[in-house]
């Protein structure tokens, strides 16, 4: 079976998007005709050596692209990443001859074959993804009303492209357009105008390929997805660790973060993300001992008391008594 991946990326990101390529390898057929498609502006040969023997029977293409593409956006638009965009030049840069890509973004680690999710029928839409956990938040419901979209808002970080109807209504250019036009009314830039030029034309895909942490911690996704729970748990297929990464220690909050770190270690490179690690375990530590102390106080930005990822790493058990919660 033929499958395309893309992910988008430069130097500095290598060892992240090492580990997603590597999870992609672990989990292909010996018949498996795999592509992996790589969008950057810049990654030296000798990182691209290393690419290609991690990506060991998979096929690796790369291609070269351009910031001043997006130089019109306003400013805000790269409050996250410009890597974010690239994503909107697939259907641009890849060939004809490919009709489906799946799209990953570098916090991402695939933990199943995808034979299904390759062979799935698009009916005419344009893409399939995962429901984000805004779809539980007023922001996205008031962002999609307002254009008439009644779908649920998705998650951009795991995409099945439709190349050809991509290419037939030209949505690259109307994503881009779009964010010029409504400068100011969209939290979430990229994946705000993805979701509201797509509209109603896409897919919502089982939550399985897409878990985030959050996933795990809010009461009304836990009702609406109980009888998922335990597949989500215990096999999910595509695991997204947007905003958890596992490799800075105050955000290693995951319930599969054992996962990625198992990937990342048969790599058998990248010592810098070991001691990357260490150094946030120091400084997160230092921050919680001054404010035991009471150096550092609630209405300083460093009080980490107050910070989002102040909370217990997920576990089986913490979700088997929030699930027990939600059913009273």
């Amino acid at each position: 079976m033929r499958k395309d991946f893309a992910l988008c990326f430069n130097e500095a990101y290598v060892p992240y998007a090492c580990v997603t390529i590597k999870s992609i390898t672990d989990h292909m057929h010996g018949d498996d005709d795999v592509y992996i498609h790589i969008i950057s502006d810049y990654i030296s040969e000798r990182q691209k050596v290393f690419i290609r023997k991690i990506a060991d029977r998979a096929s690796v293409l790369f291609y070269v692209t351009r910031n001043d593409i997006f130089v019109n956006l306003p400013d805000y638009a790269f409050g996250w990443t410009v890597y974010a965009w690239y994503r909107l030049l697939l259907s641009e840069l890849l060939s004809s001859e490919v009709h489906r890509v799946l799209y990953l973004d570098c916090d991402v680690i695939v933990n199943d074959f995808l034979d299904s999710l390759f062979m799935l029928d698009f009916k005419g839409r344009s893409m399939a993804a995962c429901i984000d956990i805004e779809t539980y938040y007023p922001y996205a419901g008031r962002l999609l009303a307002s254009f008439g979209i009644s779908s649920d808002y998705i998650s951009s970080g795991v995409i099945l492209m439709n190349l050809d109807k991509w290419r037939e209504l030209n949505l690259s250019t109307k994503i881009i357009d779009f964010v010029k036009s409504y400068p100011k009314k969209l939290a979430y830039p990229d994946q705000d105008a993805i979701n509201c030029v797509c509209g109603d034309d896409k897919i919502i895909l089982p939550s399985r390929y897409g878990v985030v942490v959050n996933f795990f911690r809010h009461n009304k996704f836990l009702q609406e997805h109980y009888s998922e729970m335990q597949e989500l748990m215990d096999c999910p297929a595509i695991i997204h660790y947007a905003g958890y990464q596992p490799w800075i220690y105050y955000k290693d909050k995951s319930l599969h973060s054992y996962l990625w770190w198992k990937t990342f270690r048969s790599l058998h490179s990248f010592p810098q993300i070991y001691y990357a690690y260490f150094i946030s375990f120091i400084k997160h530590w230092i921050k919680m001992c001054l404010a035991y102390l009471k150096i550092i106080r609630p209405d300083n930005k460093h009080y980490v008391k107050n910070m989002y990822y102040n909370h217990p790493k997920i576990t089986v058990e913490n979700v088997m008594a929030l699930m027990r919660n939600v059913t009273k």
